[in-house]
Order: C-alpha cells, then sequence, then structure tokens
C-alpha cells in the first residue's frame, strides 16, 4: 500500500468556498461539503422569511374599505373621496411575445411570461421548463441513489475478502471464524463509538453511522489479512509498521479524514480498547 504523499486535498464548501477540513462539516450524496456555519446561516435565512410570509401577505391584500356612513371617515375626509376608477380589465388576444392566444382579463402570458401591462417579458418558468426541471431532479436524485448504494460496495467486498483472507492463513475452522467475527463485531462497536464523539467534539459527520460502521469493518479485517500476510515474512520490523500503515491510510481514505484526525481516531480507540479488556480480565479473574 502507498502512504499518501503531501497534504491532503482540501474540502472546500459549496456556499461560502471556504476550506472546512478543520471544521464541523457534512457532505451530501454527491460527495460536496457544506460546513456548519453556512447550514445554520441558511436555516436562519429559511426561517426569517416564513416569518416575514405573513406579514408580506398583509401587505399585499387589498387596502381597506371606508364606509361613508362612519364617523371616521368623515373625519379624514375620506367619506367625499369620490370612489375609484375600477380598472379595466385586458382584451384578450394574441400575445406580442410568443403569438399565444391569451384569454380576456389574463395578464401575463402563460407561455412566454409576456405581461400585457408593461410590455415587458417576466422570468417565468414555461411548461417546458418545469418538464426539464423535473427531469433533471429526477436525474440527480437517481445518481444521488446510485453513488449512495456505490459508497456501500467497497467496504462491504473488503469485509468479505478480509475475513475469507484471514480463515485461509490463520487455518481457523468454522468456529473460530465465528468467534473472529464476533470480535470484530465488538471492535466495531467500540470504533464506532470513538468515532462518534471525534465528530462531535471536532470532525464533524460525513456519513450515515450505518455506512460507518461498514468501512470500520473492512478497514479492520483488511489490516488483520495485513497482519497475516506480514507473518509470513522474516522481518519482524515489518509486522509492527505494515499494518500500522494500512490501518492509517484506510482510515484516511474511507472515513475521508486528515492524517491528524486519523492518528487521534486511531489511538483513542487502541486505547478504549485495552480498557476494555483490562476490566474484562479483572471481571474474569474475580469470578475465577
Amino acid at each position: 500500500m502507498t502512504t499518501p504523499q503531501g497534504s491532503p486535498p482540501a474540502k472546500i464548501c459549496i456556499r461560502c468556498k471556504q476550506d472546512c477540513s478543520s471544521r464541523p462539516r457534512t457532505k451530501d450524496a454527491a460527495g460536496r461539503y457544506t460546513c456548519r456555519d453556512c447550514v445554520e446561516a441558511l436555516q436562519a435565512n429559511r426561517a426569517a422569511q416564513a416569518a416575514a410570509a405573513p406579514v408580506a401577505a398583509v401587505a399585499e391584500s387589498e387596502p381597506w374599505a371606508f364606509d361613508p356612513a362612519d364617523d371616521n371617515a368623515a373625519i379624514f375626509g375620506l367619506a367625499d373621496a369620490p370612489a375609484a376608477a375600477p380598472s379595466a380589465k385586458p382584451a384578450g388576444g394574441p400575445c406580442k411575445g410568443c403569438g399565444n392566444f391569451i384569454a380576456p382579463g389574463v395578464v401575463v402570458c402563460t407561455n412566454c411570461g409576456f405581461n400585457t401591462k408593461t410590455g415587458k417579458q417576466l422570468g417565468v418558468k414555461t411548461g417546458v421548463d418545469v418538464l426539464e426541471d423535473h427531469s433533471q431532479r429526477a436525474k440527480r436524485q437517481r445518481e444521488g441513489a446510485k453513488t449512495a448504494q456505490q459508497e456501500y460496495i467497497k467496504p462491504l467486498v473488503m469485509l468479505i475478502v478480509g475475513v475469507a483472507g484471514v480463515a485461509v492463513l490463520g487455518g481457523q475452522g468454522a468456529s473460530s471464524v465465528l468467534a473472529y467475527l464476533v470480535a470484530t463485531g465488538i471492535g466495531v462497536v467500540v470504533g464506532l463509538a470513538v468515532y462518534w464523539v471525534c465528530c462531535m467534539l471536532w470532525i464533524g459527520f460525513d456519513a450515515p453511522m450505518g455506512l460507518t460502521a461498514l468501512r470500520l469493518a473492512g478497514i479492520y479485517v483488511v489490516v488483520d489479512l495485513v497482519a497475516h500476510l506480514c507473518d509470513l515474512l522474516p522481518i519482524p520490523l515489518l509486522t509492527m509498521i505494515l499494518p500500522c500503515l494500512t490501518y492509517m491510510g484506510l482510515l484516511m481514505s474511507m472515513l475521508d479524514m486528515e492524517i491528524v484526525d486519523a492518528v487521534v481516531v486511531a489511538i483513542a480507540t487502541f486505547i478504549v480498547k485495552m480498557l476494555l479488556l483490562i476490566v474484562l480480565l479483572s471481571a474474569l479473574l474475580q469470578a475465577l
């Protein structure tokens, strides 16, 4: 396995265009990043627009009609004011923008967006535009679903190949393989808990926890497979270094982590596993 050369690629937020590698962030199905500040700003902006919507609706409603017999209307000089003449409805006919027929009383052409009162073209979407937008949105959804499915394939293949390789190289039977899978599952639970804490503190969440658990399982069995392969070589130092480098590289590539984050997560996971092992051994000794 080759180790990463130079600095890892930056994680650019699609909204503020800033590097969010060292900040909490999210990643969509297309692999694009959005920092937490931009997400919170977008949520606040939408909340403000939702709160202002009722006010805008009241402002755009018709003005109050005063009763001429009302004393308040007489005080403000509105009782004698002439009634406003009703606006004439536009006559029907061909649209000046596209030639499409416009029904009487219709102001804006539904085909091209031409305003018969102002004589200007509005930036409205026609029926063809709506269909194209729907088609593009459906295409993006299909591509996103396909990308999400592909994210599960690689760690699943790693898990299958790793378990098969460990079973073959270790000469293990069915019961030994089952015990190995149970131990790997416990390790995945511990690793996932440590990774979740790190994500809450500074890394940020880039993928669902189910996908992260599958990736961790694939990483652990591949590292075990590399360790078994190193046992076949008469180089003791290589047996220690190569599995560690494999572990760091897989954490960085599979979980999209920086090298510093990968080292911290690896060390924290190792410490927690050692503490749990000590607790279990102490409990067994006391039971005996």
